[in-house]
């Protein structure tokens, strides 16, 4: 794991997103704070701030990030997600919506090389999983075990 740059901004950060304090975060970045490394960075629970606040289902929280420039296809040590597949995984349509917006990699696989589909499809997220293909997911892309989205999607009893 790289060395991180801030480790109490980053915990402070992460600390903001899980309470919803979008005024704090507005704080820090009305002082100048250096937010975009700081949301690459992780806390000790290995999240960024940026894919918690995807995680979460924090849109508006996602939106201060982004007109920060947050990277968007950052990744977390959670798996290696990135926000996208945090998103995804959790059903936050609408924040999958702003981070496909924002041209987060729709194809990026995760540690096992899970992408954000394969999470949609093995929870029966339909709507999403339309969003994510309209968007460009590969339909036969495949995790390191060899398994489609469709094939993930039928093992979890998905219709």
């Amino acid at each position: 794991m790289d060395e991180i740059i801030n480790p109490e901004l980053t915990s402070q950060l992460c600390t903001l997103v899980r309470n919803d304090d979008v005024e704090g975060i507005s704080l820090l970045l009305d002082a100048g704070q250096d937010i975009p490394g700081s949301c690459e960075d992780v806390d000790g629970d290995g999240w960024s701030a940026f894919t918690l606040a995807a995680d979460l289902g924090r849109l508006h929280i996602i939106d201060h990030f982004l007109n920060a420039k947050v990277c968007v296809n950052n990744k977390s040590y959670i798996r290696g997600w990135r926000a996208l597949h945090a998103a995804a995984c959790n059903g936050h349509l609408d924040v999958v919506h702003r981070l496909l917006q924002a041209e987060a990699d729709v194809n990026v696989g995760d540690e096992e090389d899970w992408s954000p589909l394969h999470y949609a499809a093995d929870k029966g997220l339909t709507e999403l999983c339309s969003a994510l293909i309209d968007n460009g997911a590969e339909l036969n892309g495949q995790t390191l075990e060899g398994y489609s989205a469709l094939y993930v999607a039928c093992q979890a009893g998905q219709d």
